[in-house]
């Protein structure tokens, strides 16, 4: 059989006989796929390329398997160290180059007898690199120089610069997407590996000076933050708000203005507040608060049960039971609770409606306002004229929800009242001396009727049936009625 004559290898051929990540001359060595090609670029070096003279095309099967548990997650063995290819100089392609043996890396490595045959004293240990590779053969033509083997960026000597447009690592084998879209990711990245207390330090930094652009200061001020969703709201620095407190005054307020509501009611009301509000929203003590302010005036008042009268008709005198209070005492009670200073004004009512003859009283201040329904002060002569021209209450005066006018129903104040009685001068004046009104200074406000009663005249249709003049019945007759 003839043999083939010797063949010398040129530099694509010696690319195939070398291992492209350990740079070893190995008897299993396979064409880099392009799957292959892939997972190198990915986990060893981002510059690897097939058609790129300056490195093999092959792959030995020691590191095809280390690759590929690489891959996928196995990183008991690690990815041999890659030559560092790219400092090759290849031959130069001149006409005569047929004359001329490449030195470079590859092959001198594809040209040597020492031929790695696999692990040798047991599965999994690591292989020796190959002579070639220790003493670092990178050549060009005729020269040899000392080789540098490729190291990953670590420590002080790594070389990485940072993106001045996505703000991304720069450096050899590191993966390089340049998005603008991915610039706020990118920052984030960098400050997580940073100490926590630095990455504060950074975020605090940050929004201070947004702060400060904004409102000039870095008070209580709200800052809306652009996210790739909905906007974020953040207050820095907020003024904590004074919890909200409803005084025992306000809630008696309260029950007044939505119609003198019942202690069983207003609890229930006390009740929700702590609720939604907070415990904290009322004083504690109201339940105690609420009962007394209820049960104020309930002491100044007597029952009499068998008081006499003078009965309709020819029925003569009856009993009927009386519940009343003294006048003095009660107007004292009163003027102490709504501050009154001086003598008050009294105003008297009294009527028989309704099958009982009641008999009120309303209680204003000495210095009192009808058109304003307000005390006058001597010193508040402008507070007034200001207050004349108000339209509308405002929420600091109580809104709409008010205690009511003083000389409102929700202000009036029983003195007395009698079931089934005739209204004759006798009686009212039994009444008028149990409540002891003549102890008092007092106006009497009632129908015409009452008013000749209280006088001790006779009815209307007396002869002088008037209680502020001494005309005739007959001479009122006769006078035109003129319209005002």
């Amino acid at each position: 059989m003839m043999a083939h004559p010797p063949t010398k290898a040129d530099h694509e051929m010696s690319r195939a006989k070398v291992c492209s990540l350990c740079g070893c001359r190995s008897s299993q060595i396979r064409k880099v796929t392009p799957s292959i090609c892939l997972l190198v670029k990915e986990h060893v070096n981002g510059n690897y390329d097939i058609s790129d003279p300056h490195y093999p095309t092959g792959i030995c099967n020691t590191c095809r398997v280390v690759l590929s548990k690489y891959a996928k997650g196995d990183r008991s063995r690690p990815l041999p160290e890659m030559p560092s290819y790219e400092n090759i100089t290849l031959l130069k392609d001149l006409r005569y180059k047929d004359d001329e043996t490449c030195n470079c890396f590859i092959c001198i490595t594809a040209r040597s007898t020492a031929i790695s045959k696999g692990p040798v004293g047991g599965r999994g240990k690591k292989r020796s690199i190959s002579p070639t590779i220790k003493t670092g053969l990178v050549a060009a033509q005729r020269a040899v120089s000392v080789p540098k083997i490729r190291k990953e960026p670590t420590g002080h000597d790594c070389k990485v610069r940072i993106c001045s447009k996505c703000h991304a690592q720069i450096g050899r084998g590191i993966k390089h997407q340049c998005k603008i879209a991915n610039t706020a990711s990118n920052i984030l990245n960098s400050i997580e590996s940073m100490p926590d207390k630095v990455a504060q330090q950074v975020a605090s930094g940050i929004l201070k000076k947004k702060a400060d652009s904004i409102a000039g200061n870095t008070r209580n001020v709200s800052l809306q933050l652009s996210t790739k969703g909905v906007s974020a709201r953040v207050v820095l620095n907020p003024i904590s708000k004074e919890p909200t407190v409803i005084s025992h005054e306000s809630l008696h307020d309260l029950q007044i203005g939505i119609g003198n509501q019942s202690s069983t009611r207003m609890r229930k009301v006390s009740n929700w507040v702590r609720t939604h509000v907070g415990r904290s929203s009322i004083p504690p003590g109201y339940d105690k608060a609420r009962t007394a302010k209820s049960n104020i005036l309930s002491c100044a008042f007597n029952v009499k049960k068998d008081q006499e009268f003078d009965g309709n008709g020819d029925a003569g005198k009856v009993t009927r039971p009386v519940v009343y209070a003294d006048c003095k005492s009660i107007i004292n009670r009163i003027c102490a609770e709504r501050d009154y200073a001086g003598t008050p004004n009294v105003i008297i009512m009294a009527d028989g409606g309704g099958k009982f003859f009641k008999v009120c009283a309303t209680i204003l201040p000495q210095h009192y306002d009808w058109t304003l329904d307000k005390q006058l002060v001597a010193d508040a002569a402008q507070s007034l004229v200001s207050s004349m021209k108000k339209k509308r209450s405002t929420y600091a005066e109580g809104g709409s929800l008010k205690k009511g006018k003083l000389t409102g129903v929700k202000r009036v104040i029983l003195l007395a009242v009698v079931p089934d009685i005739k209204e004759t001068h006798s009686n009212i004046s039994v009444i008028f001396e149990l409540i002891g009104l003549n102890n008092i200074a007092f106006k009497i406000v009632s129908d015409f009727k009452l008013q000749l009663l209280v006088l001790g005249l006779q009815t209307a249709t007396a002869t002088h049936p008037c209680g502020y003049c001494f005309i005739s019945q007959s001479e009122l007759k006769k006078r035109k009625i003129e319209a005002v």
